[in-house]
């Protein structure tokens, strides 16, 4: 392998005297970037950071089967027998051909559960396919109300988004009601213009939607202090929500932290261990985000090394295992469901798959401490009902 294929290497610590080679996870998601070309132009979004440019790649036919050759046919790479692909990019709407051609190889499969994250502009599209193949989890990009989504989601030309996404997203929801598509997610990222943050969820339950993953755009200037005032202000809705017998909503943050703190379950994605993605030119990495940066390239499914592999898993493991190390982390509470231990924010913010960015450590802890105290005065009944609507909400995986 040449050098600048390796996995990240700066600062990574020097394996133990001794040490064996991390045995191949099995892979518990499988990403699928079906194409790195991109119908709008979100002002928030990590391509504008200038580390990459939206480049043309469309994945095709050969390349899908080649990877469900190489994990289904050949296991060249462990899977877990409750894998979920999901089809991201880029906007995988904009290659629905290959969405129909990956549902059909996934339903001869029988056991793989499919997940669709898509900003919902060219949903339309794809609303047959989806009709006709059962996705179990589709997420959409939705900021809020009109005022607050067009204000970062735009398209190449500059226009708004909100109408034809609010169209789109009101059609999924038939489909959900029917029965033929699974649980409808809406990724809301924060910004300057999404305060009071509570309200902009609260619109969004209004129009049926009900399980929200809350992601902060981190290069605006607005303080961490002020996105942990006004995210608490949303934790608490969503918990008091929770501990009803009806709720309003859901947080996929609650539902990670309960499975930490309750369920005593590990967080953290699993990125190049337990999730692997696959850019559209076959190419592999630990999480799509990192997609198109040589330094994270796993492999090729197409030239695929088995023993490159696994010793670009062993870097990642080494990697994961000096953030464990860091002594600030280890007494935190939820430190493996930390955004900071995302390897593509530290490295598209610092330079640094380690490195996170200042001032969000306090503001996590906090927010976490604020979890345990709710958690702990809750009287049994509704600690029960608490767990009742979490085994709902992580139904199916999150």
């Amino acid at each position: 392998m040449k050098e600048e294929k390796h996995i990240y290497t700066t600062k990574t610590p020097v394996p133990r005297k001794g040490s064996t080679m991390t045995p191949i996870p099995a892979v518990h998601e499988l990403h699928l970037v079906l194409t790195s070309v991109c119908n709008l132009r979100c002002t928030y979004c990590c391509l504008n950071h200038g580390q990459r440019t939206h480049s043309q790649l469309f994945m095709d036919k050969s390349t899908l089967d080649q990877i469900f050759c190489l994990f289904f046919d050949k296991k060249s790479i462990p899977i877990s027998p409750s894998v979920e692909i999901l089809l991201t990019g880029g906007e995988p709407t904009l290659n629905a051909d290959l969405i129909r051609y990956t549902a059909q190889k996934a339903s001869k499969e029988g056991f793989i559960s499919l997940r669709l994250i898509t900003n919902a502009y060219n949903l339309d599209k794809v609303l047959p396919i989806l009709n006709e193949f059962y996705f179990h989890d589709i997420t959409v990009s939705l900021d809020g109300p009109k005022e607050v989504h067009d204000a970062h989601r735009r398209t190449a030309e500059g226009g708004g988004t909100f109408d034809v996404v609010q169209k789109n997203v009101e059609n999924l929801l038939q489909l959900h009601k029917k029965g033929k598509v699974g649980r409808i997610v809406a990724q809301l990222t924060a910004t300057e213009r999404s305060y009071p943050l509570v309200f902009s969820v609260a619109y969004l339950a209004s129009r049926g939607l009900r399980t929200f993953i809350i992601e902060h755009a981190y290069h605006f200037s607005d303080s961490p202090q002020l996105f942990s005032n006004e995210y608490m202000t949303l934790v608490r809705a969503v918990l008091h929500s929770l501990v009803s017998d009806s709720p309003l909503f859901e947080s996929g943050t609650i539902s990670c932290l309960y499975r930490i703190l309750v369920r005593k379950e590990p967080g953290g994605c699993g990125a190049g261990s337990h999730l692997l993605a696959v850019a559209p030119d076959g190419t592999i990495y630990p999480c799509a985000t990192l997609e198109g940066i040589p330094n994270f390239l796993m492999g090729n499914v197409h030239d695929f090394n088995l023993k490159e592999y696994t010793a670009a898993c062993k870097k990642l493991a080494d990697i994961t295992a000096s953030k464990y190390s860091h002594l600030q982390c280890g007494k935190c509470l939820i430190s493996r469901a930390c955004p900071h231990w995302c390897f593509a924010v530290n490295f598209l913010e610092r330079g640094s798959p380690t490195e996170y960015p200042d001032g969000y450590c306090d503001m996590r802890s906090q927010m976490a401490n604020a979890c345990v105290s709710f958690l702990e005065q809750l009287t049994h009944d509704r600690r029960e009902i608490l767990k009742k609507h979490m085994k709902t909400a992580l139904r199916g995986g999150s």
